[in-house]
């Protein structure tokens, strides 16, 4: 014989709707007592009458889920994310799985999250408290202003190199993007002249006030300013790494994706 369960609640429900049908109390105390509308204790009150204790137990009781990932592909999930796609957030997992697995039969990423989530395997967002600053609009046109900066990370193993890149303030397409060992003027340099060579003299650079850049208050000019002004292209120092922030989401982006990837 199949055994029955019942949680506190249910075995609560049905002592009281016993009392009901013994004319004990009234629908609307037991109605009150239970947390449902009138018309639901009757329903209920109905099940109890004709199925006694089975009344109060829900029919899907016992029952598998219809919509249950299966357990062949929550054990692929985990296998993947346990090693070969280890450090990836869901969002690029899926891309990756997506590109690179044949027929894979992946749930939403809602489904994703939660199975990753069980396993321990979720990457937690990076996310600090930050004072928050209004966004400057985008440049109208593509080559109008060109957002440049480097970014020291673990790119490569346990090794630190920097990554010299360029974003298109319009577009938000990256125009340029180099590994080096340091962030120094001939690096830059070197970046910014495979640029022009393939997209064309921009407007405009937007920098920040390092000393290879420049500074607002330094009387002197830097390598890349004279360059700058050799061929007629403005040169903007931000006060601030928030001032140029488009390439600074980038290289947030960069360090989450690519550091999995390489």
């Amino acid at each position: 014989m199949e055994k029955i369960i019942m949680d506190v609640n249910q075995l609560k429900v049905y002592r009281l709707a016993c009392k009901v049908l013994e004319g004990k109390m009234k629908i609307k105390d037991f109605a009150r007592l239970i947390n449902k509308s009138y018309r639901q204790s009757q329903r209920i009150l109905k099940k109890v009458e004709d199925k006694d204790f089975l009344g109060v137990i829900h029919g899907n009781t016992g029952k598998t889920p219809h919509n249950k990932t299966p357990e062949h592909i929550e054990a692929q999930i985990k296998d993947w994310l346990s090693y070969k796609y280890q450090d990836f957030n869901i969002t690029h997992f899926l891309e990756m799985v997506l590109e690179n697995e044949h027929n894979p039969q992946m749930p939403k990423k809602s489904t994703v999250h939660k199975l990753a989530t069980k396993h321990g395997l979720i990457k937690g967002a990076r996310r600090s408290k930050r004072r928050s600053f209004k966004p400057r609009p985008r440049m109208e046109q593509e080559g109008m202003l060109i957002q440049f900066d480097g970014s020291n990370h673990v790119w490569f193993g346990s090794e630190r190199t920097d990554l010299l890149a360029a974003i298109d303030d319009a577009t938000g397409k990256i125009v340029g993007a180099e590994f080096f060992y340091g962030e120094k003027s001939q690096h830059c340099l070197k970046v910014i002249k495979d640029l022009v060579e393939e997209n064309g003299i921009p407007e405009a650079f937007y920098m920040d006030q390092a000393g290879i850049y420049g500074k607002v208050d330094r009387e002197w000019e830097s390598q890349i300013a004279r360059a700058f002004e050799q061929l007629n292209i403005r040169l903007i120092l931000a006060s601030s790494p928030q001032a140029k922030g488009r390439v600074e989401r980038l290289f947030r982006t960069l360090q989450d994706r690519l550091v999995s990837e390489l």
